[in-house]
């Protein structure tokens, strides 16, 4: 087995763990007593607190039930799947926690998260979907429908040992039929640096596709063909796209945190092949800037 086939096997691999902990583990979680709940560790250590945070969870404090983060930041992404040019926009930055199961981020959106076993969350959330496509960015998809980013559920499963993690997030597009679909993320990651008050995690993440979001993203028909003058195609389910990321955590004290993401992805061969497409490496990045209440 080569080393394309050995990443593409691990891959698969994990997404099919990753799913059986998202349809299993609920079932685990419904036997165990809801009565059972976590006690506050007063001296809980900066770097816990960070990896906490990294993950999109807070420490809660022995004093409120809630925690409140809020900032902003900057995001650059491609300007649809496929394009030569990103498109950056400044976003609202905040976290905000009740206890340690309900949450509310840009991340994740506003939903629940259960720990059934250690080093296991499970999360459900309804959030927000960003993928989007209007030709207003390239006028070689004039005549395209229009697919707006429009609220998903999301329904994520996560484990972490040591320092390693391994995560799994479903999207699903809460839209009408010509702007639905669902893709799937999995991610495999290391702390590569773990301290006091710097967090920097590596790793492997991976996407797939289910045929709605193919063609309402990628295919294009014998009657857009005829309009854009664009080659038709008809983009299948499965991958979309793989690549590496690198995210780090800083804390400058204990209130202001600084975060920052970057994703290096290279669309397969399914999805590169269309038309439509023009660049097939992708760089998404992010910046936040955030401060506790």
């Amino acid at each position: 087995m080569n080393f394309s086939s050995q990443i593409r096997a691990f891959f698969t691999g994990g997404i099919a763990f990753s799913s059986s902990l998202i349809l299993v583990l609920p079932l685990i979680s419904f036997a165990q007593s809801s009565a059972v709940s976590q006690v506050d560790n007063p001296e809980v250590s900066s770097i816990e607190m960070a990896r906490s945070e990294a993950n999109g969870v807070q420490t809660r404090s022995n004093d409120s039930d809630w925690q409140i983060k809020l900032g902003g930041g900057v995001l650059s992404s491609p300007r649809f799947i496929g394009a030569t040019k990103q498109r950056t926009m400044v976003v609202p930055a905040f976290d905000v926690r009740y206890q340690d199961w309900f949450f509310a981020n840009p991340v994740k959106g506003i939903g629940v998260e259960t720990k059934p076993l250690s080093g296991v969350a499970l999360t459900a959330a309804i959030g927000f979907d960003g993928t989007s496509r209007d030709s207003k960015y390239d006028s070689r998809i004039n005549g395209l429908p229009k697919v707006g980013a429009t609220a998903a559920l999301k329904l994520g499963a996560e484990y972490e040992f040591d320092e390693f993690k391994i995560s799994a997030e479903l999207s699903k597009r809460l839209a009408s039929t010509e702007k639905s679909g669902t893709k799937m993320r999995f991610e495999a990651g290391y702390n590569a640096i773990d301290n006091k008050n710097l967090l920097v995690t590596t790793g492997f993440f991976q996407q797939v596709m289910d045929k709605t979001f193919a063609r309402n993203f990628l295919s294009i028909s014998a009657a857009q063909s005829a309009i854009t003058g664009l080659k038709t195609y008809e983009a299948k389910r499965g991958l979309l796209d793989a690549g590496v990321f690198v995210q780090a955590l800083y804390r400058l004290d204990d209130q202001w945190t600084i975060f920052s993401k970057l994703d290096l992805a290279r669309l397969d061969k399914n999805a590169a092949d269309s038309s439509i497409v023009q660049k097939k490496n992708q760089t998404t990045a992010l910046f936040f800037v955030t401060r506790s209440f």
